[in-house]
């Protein structure tokens, strides 16, 4: 007697429900025991398949955010910048200011102020982890 799922044999199903279901089906307070406990089994497996197989998690690393500030004496000097010590644009920021981003590259920087000498050209080093600042000091 082999359990067969079409032809004459005895069905799996039937067996089961005549094995499990149909010969206790109440308890004594007239309460569906056996099918209250396949239904929580079912849900159980349910929960534990969307579980096992719902979206991943996908961890991000945090990015540190980096400072740069640029000062200068007086204060209110354009800052020009430039990756080059002979190229340099208006950045169209006035000191002080401090520029953010995750990592910044080797940069040169250059302050101007109307009434005052150009300063001279300093570079930063490329920074990928700690907090930078450059200070002017501009001369009538």
């Amino acid at each position: 007697m082999g359990i067969r799922f079409f032809g004459t044999g005895i069905n799996w199903l039937a067996r089961f429900y005549d094995e499990h279901i149909r010969v206790s089906p109440f308890s004594h307070q007239g309460v569906y025991v056996v099918p209250i406990k396949i239904c929580a089994v079912l849900i159980l497996a349910g929960t534990v398949f969307v579980a096992a197989c719902g979206p991943k998690t996908t961890v991000i690393k945090p990015h540190f955010v980096l400072c740069r500030t640029i000062t200068s004496e007086p204060s209110g000097a354009e800052i020009y910048a430039g990756k080059t010590q002979d190229n340099f644009s208006y950045t169209g920021e006035k000191t002080p200011f401090t520029f953010t981003a995750v990592e910044f590259p080797l940069s040169y920087y250059q302050v101007k102020k109307s009434g005052y000498k150009e300063s001279g050209v300093k570079a930063l080093p490329p920074a990928t982890r700690e907090n930078q600042a450059l200070h002017f000091v501009l001369e009538k």
